[in-house]
């Protein structure tokens, strides 16, 4: 395979920040020794998941198989591990396509006469926002009903907190004790997860760059109790994010050689300058994704990989 620049995107890190699986896993610390203790989490988990049912019962959707493989808890195998094996295996399908948009994306990469392993970074590169931005929407969404969730519970754990000191003197010491460290082992579970929420929200802002108002609907959405009967996936315009510019960076930076034009060892002959790079392969990177993903990448317009290009150079 083709070696990555250290801000490159790859498998491995989209299965690190793949977070709804992570929060929910059993492999979190505080959530093991719930289980330990004999705490039921299956009503937590539903009240967690249940609104992805519906796009869990759609395998047509890139998401929707994603999390129907995902969701299901193993503690056996490293979480990231089998999450990267999902990505993989969707990758592949994604190569298998036969559509008239996945045949054009064929013709223009086996017209550039590059290498078996930059053809197949390419493909990754065109696969990865299909993944980055329908997850990272529904888990955004997500993980503002987690707290929401999180947040009653609390107040219901420190009702009942209150109560059981009330009545303490019906209970005997050893039943009230073995009582107060379940809750406590909850509590701690909580707020485990809204640990792992915050995670993924910096995840979204700082590597994403995924638009903060978006935060802002989502919270809407669910104070609005549209979430989660039923999913309401909130719409943002996904041209307008900064990870495009991360993503077309390298895409052009890969196809760059291969394109008609000043190639990169025009550098010997131009030192004190950055070689042009030919509109050819501005308009190649723009082609290949919104052949991958149309309504990703609705605008076919080469110009805004340009400016995307030379502003994050």
């Amino acid at each position: 395979m083709v070696a990555h620049p250290p801000w490159s995107i790859s498998f491995i890190d989209l299965a690190n920040v793949l977070a709804f699986c992570t929060v929910l896993n059993k492999t979190l610390p505080a959530w093991e020794r719930v289980l330990q203790r004999g705490v039921k989490l299956d009503v937590l988990t539903y009240q967690y998941t249940h609104p992805l049912l519906a796009i869990i019962n759609d395998p047509d959707t890139l998401l929707g198989r994603i999390l129907m493989k995902a969701l299901p808890r193993s503690t056996t195998e490293d979480n990231a591990i089998r999450i990267e094996r999902i990505l993989r295996e969707e990758f592949a399908l994604f190569l298998q396509q036969t559509d008239s948009h996945t045949q054009e994306r064929f013709r223009i990469l086996t017209q550039l006469a590059a290498p078996v392993d930059v053809i197949q970074r390419i493909h990754e590169l065109c696969f990865f926002p299909g993944v980055i931005f329908l997850w990272c929407m529904a888990v955004m969404q997500l993980t503002e009903h987690v707290r929401t969730c999180n947040h009653a519970l609390r107040k219901q754990l420190d009702a009942l907190d209150h109560h059981l000191r009330v009545v303490s003197s019906f209970f005997t010491s050893q039943h009230a004790r073995l009582l107060s460290v379940d809750m406590a082992c909850m509590r701690q579970g909580l707020q485990e997860v809204d640990a792992r929420c915050d995670t993924i929200d910096d995840w979204r802002r700082k590597c994403l760059g995924i638009d903060k108002t978006v935060t802002r609907d989502t919270r809407a959405i669910v104070d609005d109790v549209r979430l989660p009967f039923p999913y309401t996936p909130i719409s943002i315009d996904p041209q307008k994010q900064v990870i495009w510019s991360h993503i077309f960076f390298e895409l052009v930076n890969v196809l760059h050689p291969y394109c008609s034009g000043p190639k990169r060892h025009s550098l010997a002959k131009r030192p004190s300058r950055r070689p042009p790079i030919p509109d050819q392969t501005f308009q190649h990177a723009s082609r290949l994704m919104h052949l991958a993903y149309p309504a990703l990448w609705p605008n076919d317009d080469y110009t805004l990989v340009k400016a995307r290009y030379h502003s994050f150079t």
